[in-house]
């Protein structure tokens, strides 16, 4: 087994990493960016988001019970209270996400009925089995490598690609309380992606750890990629 990596060197692994499996790659976002996606599509990628995002808080919760650390602890405590819109983000009104993610579906057409009865996906259910598995079966540092490098740090990039199409494409002004979700992550996940990759560099020492986190971070961005295949199954191009 080769040595461990230094903080700053596993930093720059888990990044390299990331951006080589990057989601924002996905063909359903090339699509998306170029306003080819329907209203309803663009609704089931979200709901099907607001299933997962009712896992974290308590996905979340587990790395709080399980690190010693009080930054990584304080960092997750800070995140569960701004997906439950607790404490605002950059000035912005506070609001749970899962009722953002809601408000967008609404606004594209979406009745109230199937956004509250939406029955997940196959991948869906294989993300959310496989985040849980890891939270609760593995040390913290894996949780937060697929919570953090797998997923969260990732929709800065994803974002990045959506919001132009949803001004250019779809008619949504900047600011607007339809696309809070787009815009309220594109700006959070900028800070939490990095401070949640740095409390991790931090804390894993040994390398046959930081080897785990990596391949963990393969896994959750497998998982994703094949759940994203599924929905774009199902879109129909004009």
């Amino acid at each position: 087994m080769s040595s461990e990596w230094n903080a700053e060197e596993f930093k720059n692994e888990l990044i390299k990493l990331r951006e080589s499996l990057h989601i924002k790659k996905h063909p359903i976002f090339d699509l998306w960016s170029q306003g080819k996606l329907s209203k309803q599509d663009m609704a089931q990628y979200v709901l099907q988001h607001s299933l997962w995002s009712s896992q974290v808080v308590n996905l979340w919760g587990i790395v709080v019970a399980k690190a010693k650390e009080q930054d990584v602890q304080n960092f997750f405590l800070e995140n569960m209270a701004e997906e439950h819109g607790l404490v605002s983000e950059g000035g912005r009104t506070s609001t749970p996400h899962i009722e953002m993610q809601k408000k967008f579906a609404r606004a594209c057409g979406i009745s109230e009925d199937k956004i509250n009865n939406i029955e997940p996906t196959a991948g869906c259910l294989a993300m959310i089995s496989f985040h849980w598995h890891i939270a609760l079966g593995r040390t913290w540092q894996e949780y937060v490598a697929a919570s953090v490098v797998g997923n969260e740090s990732m929709e800065v990039g994803i974002m990045g690609r959506i919001l132009p199409s949803l001004y250019n494409y779809y008619g949504y002004k900047k600011g607007s309380s339809e696309i809070e979700f787009f815009e309220e992550h594109y700006l959070a996940d900028q800070e939490h992606g990095n401070r949640g990759i740095t409390a991790l560099a931090e804390y894993t020492h040994e390398r046959e750890l930081q080897e785990k986190c990596l391949e963990v971070v393969r896994n959750a961005v497998k998982i994703r990629w094949l759940s994203l295949d599924e929905l774009l199954h199902g879109i129909k191009i004009n």
